[in-house]
């Protein structure tokens, strides 16, 4: 074991560490590329979508086998390492070949849990593990009383306020002129209606006073018409708000949800003690009654999001390679990502009390600062796809301005409603109007 570590001499000159051209065999963890000529399969960027962290991890193990100086044999498993229920206090997967000497050093990133601390080193860390719940996001029903969203509730108010004493001043300036009431409140209604309006007044008043009145409902009128009608039509024009942001939004939303068919996620989520995973788990994904988990393969789960109303969990960037080859440029705008798990860093393992662990170490950190890795993150993660789709005019339906047509047909029937009631007045003064006698 003594002569795997490196003399002072290499140690005084950085990573220059040699093991002689040992043969060491690196386990990885592959799901789902067939196992026959595996090492040359892990190498193809064609489908770098498919067991993305075996092909990152087995191209990070021969670069740094070409540092160190040894020959790398790969052992392929199915688990990255988690309990059974065996009764027993063993891991299977990778975990438990790095525990029993069957493989040397883990290529496939570990994260760093607590039962595995005590059975294999973590020497250096490799690769961020970010996951990452994508959907297209439902298209959202128009908003009712958009029509009055530019202006807060306080500023409306406002407004109102100033129109009635608007109103208020101009009845004051009509009763002081020796108008009659009824006169007053109509030429005082058509005042406001005017300024509103922005069409100035019938009324060719001589008052100085009732001139400045008009005058000053105008400006007023003026300045709010300018700031609603460019309120109004950007608010029109905004894309519908997303109402799916946080995974307790997804839980109430009508989406289905299901998950990569894959060891760490059974474990992380069945196992989880969030409630907000948990509920997730007991809805959507496992509900009563269901024939089975809704667990997929990554591509099954990528073609239902790109043709249902569905959400699915999986690795971040292994998901946007199918959504180049699956979704449309349109479903590429609305699609949505929000995280079920924070990120975490995993790392290349060794066994416990390895005498390779420190030259693994200093070899990792020698990749870290040369740039390998950058490289390694440029060449296996697909970058999300960019909105290429031209934005289409913003059709504003019915409901959104809705308001405005309820309010014209309510003054309509109010118009009849006065007019007939007119109409029965002056035939009851008609009626009642006496008929001059002939002489």
């Amino acid at each position: 074991g003594t002569d795997l570590l490196c003399a002072d001499h290499c140690r005084n000159h950085g990573f220059r560490r040699s093991l002689g051209g040992l043969i060491l065999r690196a386990g990885t963890v592959v799901h789902d590329l067939p196992l026959v000529n595996l090492g040359h399969r892990l190498t193809n960027v064609e489908e770098k979508h498919v067991d993305t962290m075996a092909r990152f991890g087995w191209e990070l193990t021969t670069i740094l086998s070409k540092k160190l100086n040894f020959t790398p044999v790969l052992y392929a498993t199915d688990s990255f390492g988690y309990k059974q229920d065996t009764g027993n206090d063993t891991l299977d997967g990778l975990v438990g070949m790095l525990e029993t000497g069957l493989v040397d050093v883990g290529s496939a990133g570990l994260a760093m849990f607590k039962d595995r601390l005590n059975r294999i080193d973590f020497v250096g860390p490799s690769r961020l593990w970010v996951s990452k719940i994508m959907f297209r996001h439902p298209t959202v029903a128009a908003e009712q009383g958009a029509l009055f969203r530019p202006f807060t509730p306080g500023l409306w108010l406002g407004v109102m306020l100033v129109f009635a004493a608007l109103a208020l001043v101009s009845h004051a300036i009509c009763r002081a002129h020796g108008w009659s009431a009824q006169r007053a409140w109509g030429d005082t209604f058509l005042l406001v209606a005017s300024a509103v309006g922005q069409q100035g007044s019938s009324e060719g008043v001589q008052w100085p006073s009732w001139r400045l009145l008009l005058m000053v409902s105008l400006v007023c009128a003026t300045l709010l018409d300018v700031h609603y009608s460019a309120a109004i039509v950007s608010s029109l024009l905004l894309p519908p708000p997303r109402t799916i942001n946080t995974r307790e939004d997804l839980l109430r939303s009508p989406l289905h949800f299901g998950i990569e068919n894959i060891s760490y996620a059974h474990d992380l989520i069945e196992m989880s003690e969030d409630p907000v995973i948990r509920s997730l788990y007991q809805k959507k994904v496992a509900p009563p009654g269901a024939v089975r988990p809704n667990y997929f393969t990554l591509e099954e789960g990528m073609t239902k999001v790109a043709t249902e109303m569905f959400a699915f969990h999986s690795q971040e960037f292994q998901m946007y390679q199918l959504v180049e080859k699956l979704f449309t440029e349109q479903d590429k705008c609305v699609l949505v990502t929000i995280p079920l798990f924070p990120p975490q860093m995993t790392y290349v393992t060794v066994a416990k009390n390895s005498p390779l662990r420190e030259t693994f170490t200093v070899g990792m950190r020698a990749m870290w600062e040369q740039g390998h890795l950058r490289h390694l993150r440029m060449r296996w993660h697909s970058k999300k796809p960019a909105c290429m789709a031209e934005r289409d005019f913003v059709n504003v339906d019915l409901a959104t301005i809705s308001p405005a047509f309820m309010l014209l047909l309510s003054a309509t029937l109010i118009s009849l409603l006065l007019l007939l009631r007119e109409s029965a007045k002056a035939r009851q003064t008609q009626d009642n109007t006496p008929v001059p006698l002939s002489h």
